[in-house]
Order: structure tokens, then sequence, then C-alpha cells
């Protein structure tokens, strides 16, 4: 039900993750707009679609920055390891 979901997005605007808690307030908003008739039902499932591509850019953003940490730190230790 739309009463549940709009539970969740004030759970998810309460994330540690502020990408997360951003989105969530944004969509959260939009919902608002869409329900108080600021935006058709067209241009309310686009703005939807957007939020989920800029999340999904932040999550390949993020699992890049992980593994290039990773990478550091694997490199780290060939080279300590080449020392011994």
């Amino acid at each position: 039900s739309l009463q549940n979901i709009e539970h969740e997005l004030l759970m998810l605007a309460a994330s540690d993750d502020p990408v997360i808690q951003s989105e969530a307030n944004t969509v959260g908003e939009y919902t608002d707009m869409m329900k108080a008739g600021k935006l058709s039902k067209d241009e309310y499932i686009e703005l939807l679609a957007d939020v989920q591509h800029t999340i999904s850019i932040h999550q390949n953003m993020s699992e890049m920055q992980a593994k290039e940490r990773l990478n550091v730190a694997i490199n780290g230790l060939i080279s300590l390891a080449s020392l011994v």
C-alpha cells in the first residue's frame, strides 16, 4: 500500500548512507507533489526512473571506489612481501 511505501521511505530517509537519505527524501517530495496534483502520473514515473538511475550510478561509483581501495591494499601487500 502507499502508506507502507511512504513509511519505508521515511525509514530510508534516516539511513546512514547520504545518497539513500537524499534520494528517499527526493522520492517523498515527488510523491507529495503528485498527490497534490503538481505532477502528472507520467512526470512522476519519469522522475522516479531518474532517481533509480542516480542511485545506480552512485552504487557503481561506490563499487569502483571499493575495488580501487582493495587494489591499493593488495599492491601495498605485494610491495611489503617483496621486501621480506
